[in-house]
């Protein structure tokens, strides 16, 4: 029996999520929500065996879904990801896991309540480029790493829907939409 996932954003990251669900034997994407009408016709035309809803909280309150995967801008992710653990749902969240500490905090304490997994996604690490750096450096053929330089410059950077990319109150930081990748990365390779 396949493990049935709920999908809740449709955006630039939510129909990639989307397809990785679907190409995982064992996975069953079966119902996708997102706010955007465009985002719903186009979750419809690329995913016709999966409902598709307007509202998150529908989808977080049905009974046949195990993982709800989460895949909307961050700062909607403290409410949507609180919801659906306490709804009895295992949660996979982009990246970032919130805005803020204290939204973070909350995150964690449904997670200890409910006893459910919850896994933030770096996508990197599943990317086939950082992955061969990672086989290089664990078979020792880029030498003994003692530290990571990135530069990282990037303009005109992207809005995001309605510009929350570019609202302090709704991105926390621009080190949380970028640079926590390269953070991640290091993390993974030391």
């Amino acid at each position: 029996m396949d493990t049935e996932f709920g999908l809740i954003g449709f955006g630039a990251w939510g129909s990639h999520h989307a397809r990785a669900i679907t190409q995982t034997p064992g996975a069953k994407l079966t119902v996708i929500a997102d706010a955007s009408e465009d985002n719903r016709r186009l979750a419809k035309k690329e995913f016709p065996a999966a409902e598709v809803l307007a509202d998150y909280r529908d989808l977080v309150a049905r009974r046949d879904l195990e993982i709800v995967d989460i895949a909307t801008p961050s700062f909607l992710h403290e409410e949507m990801a609180v919801r659906a653990l306490e709804a009895g749902k295992h949660v996979i969240l982009e990246k970032p896991m919130a805005v803020d500490e204290k939204s973070c905090n909350a995150i964690l304490a449904a997670v200890r309540r409910t006893g459910k997994v919850l896994n933030v996604v770096h996508e990197f690490r599943v990317s086939v480029q950082w992955g061969t750096v990672k086989k290089f450096i664990a078979e020792g053929r880029l030498g003994d790493p003692l530290y990571l330089l990135i530069n990282l410059w990037r303009r005109p950077y992207r809005l995001g829907n309605s510009g929350w990319r570019w609202d302090r109150q709704r991105v926390g930081s621009w080190i949380l939409e970028e640079p926590i990748h390269f953070f991640d990365l290091a993390l993974w390779y030391f």
